[in-house]
């Protein structure tokens, strides 16, 4: 007798213990879906069919974009009213350009918010950058302006400040399978060199993997 009374206490004891964890499981699914949903009509709220435009009011910023410009220590409130935040969207993929206010160093960061878990957290895009003396190096918070070209489809970002004499453009077109950004030119100018217009420096060559029988 107690050991049936021991066998159905264990049986009750698992069944409360499986019954807690698949309403817990049920309940957080429901919490993310809730939370997906929220961010979902506060996006669509905001954008309202547009796929390119700017906001100038700090209250519009998406909640979750103002989270994760936070934790990049992007202070993008302190300007936002002269250099409003830009929202584009290219390939179906949404991107925010924001500057971020820092002392004598401010920064242009761009932010994916693209996928349904990226709307949740949007995520700081890194970018690739001429490293001197050679190479590229990728870095998320580029030392100058980003902006999107929308009449030629690109994105440039100018490296230097306003009293720098020297600047670096680089230009981007979003991957082949819009996976990240590639950088297919770099332009140079220097004001002390008599040079009125951006030259050249660097262009990406077009691959080949054809291959001839020798």
């Amino acid at each position: 007798m107690r050991l049936a009374v021991s066998v159905l206490s264990a049986l009750v004891v698992t069944a409360t213990l499986l019954f807690t964890s698949v309403a817990a499981v049920v309940g957080e699914d429901g919490s993310q879906a809730a939370s997906l949903q929220d961010v979902r009509r506060e996006w669509y709220k905001l954008a309202q069919g547009r796929t390119e435009f700017e906001i100038s009011d700090p209250a519009l910023v998406p909640s979750q974009l103002a989270l994760a410009a936070k934790q990049s220590h992007c202070r993008y409130e302190l300007e936002i009213e002269q250099v409003p935040i830009r929202f584009v969207v290219l390939k179906d993929r949404r991107f925010a350009i924001l500057y971020c206010s820092a002392g004598a160093h401010p920064w242009n960061q761009l932010f994916d918010l693209s996928e349904n878990s990226t709307l949740q957290k949007p995520q700081p895009v890194q970018l690739p950058l001429l490293e001197h003396p050679d190479g590229f190096g990728a870095t998320s918070r580029p030392l100058g302006t980003i902006t999107w070209n929308s009449e030629i489809g690109v994105l440039q970002v100018e490296l230097g400040t306003d009293i720098s004499r020297a600047k670096l453009r680089h230009i981007y077109r979003l991957g082949h399978f819009a996976t990240s950004f590639v950088v297919v030119r770099v332009d140079y100018h220097c004001d002390e060199c008599a040079m009125d217009e951006w030259t050249t420096i660097w262009t990406a060559p077009k691959w080949s993997f054809s291959t001839k029988e020798k």
